[in-house]
């Protein structure tokens, strides 16, 4: 009697493994799709201000040597400011022909002005600390010789900081997961797809006022607080029904 039992149980086994294994591949093509977000905010390091300095002459030869001296004169300026934390990331020169003013329809045309050409010197500068930005800035803007442009802020190690970010939207995928199965019922099998996660840096920037970019006057910028920096993931489980205790 027992071996009957067992070759019953056998044979049971035997026609129930194949409908089981299909159920459970049945369950393992379907799938949760979500989507995380991670944020990271990160104190500024630094301060990145865009400078130039140019001269205009009637002609390319002209305009090329006197901004030589020009040119010197700004670079002697901006090394100068080393003690204030500034130094001197790009320096990139142009030298062209200015362009005709635009005539609006119907205007009535002007005699054709004799071209102008500008040589010009764009300087990217780094401040550090961000401390040291409104004493520099107003270095700069009293100078009467350079163009201040603009401002931003950025950190020292931004991959770090977007490694951050990539980290805390995979955990927020997988805190979306786990509540979506513990409402719905079902358990995570495992990951199908993991699209690339994009991720974006939010570096403060600020505008110089137009009064401040030539004037000698004080200039103060308040640097942000925090930077941000933020992630999307998408994330593609494998699910199959909870497990009957």
């Amino acid at each position: 009697m027992k071996t009957a039992c067992a070759i019953l149980l056998i044979v049971a086994a035997t026609f129930a493994s194949p409908a089981m294994a299909r159920n459970e591949r049945a369950h393992s093509r379907s799938t949760l799709t979500l989507t995380g977000q991670g944020k990271i905010e990160v104190k500024p390091d630094f301060a990145r201000v865009a400078v130039s300095v140019s001269t205009k002459a009637k002609t390319l030869a002209d305009a090329a040597k006197q901004h030589q001296d020009a040119a010197s004169r700004a670079r002697s300026l901006l090394q100068g400011l080393q003690n204030d934390g500034v130094s001197i990331e790009r320096a990139d020169f142009t030298l062209a022909q200015d362009r005709p003013p635009v005539i609006a329809p119907g205007a009535v045309k002007a005699p054709v002005a004799p071209p102008r050409f500008t040589a010009r010197t764009a300087f990217l500068l780094k401040i550090k600390p961000v401390n040291e930005l409104d004493s520099a800035l107003s270095e700069l803007a009293g100078s009467g010789l350079l163009r201040v442009g603009s401002v931003t802020f950025s950190v020292d190690h931004p991959s770090a900081a977007m490694n951050q970010a990539r980290r805390a939207a995979m955990i927020d995928a997988r805190r979306q997961a786990d509540v979506y199965a513990d409402a719905g019922e079902f358990r995570l099998v495992g990951i199908k797809r993991v699209s690339s996660g994009q991720v974006f840096s939010i570096q403060g920037q600020a505008d110089l006022p137009m009064r401040a970019r030539f004037a000698p006057a004080s200039v103060q910028i308040v640097p942000p607080a925090m930077l941000t920096f933020s992630s999307a993931v998408t994330v593609v489980w494998r699910i199959a029904a909870a497990l009957r205790r």
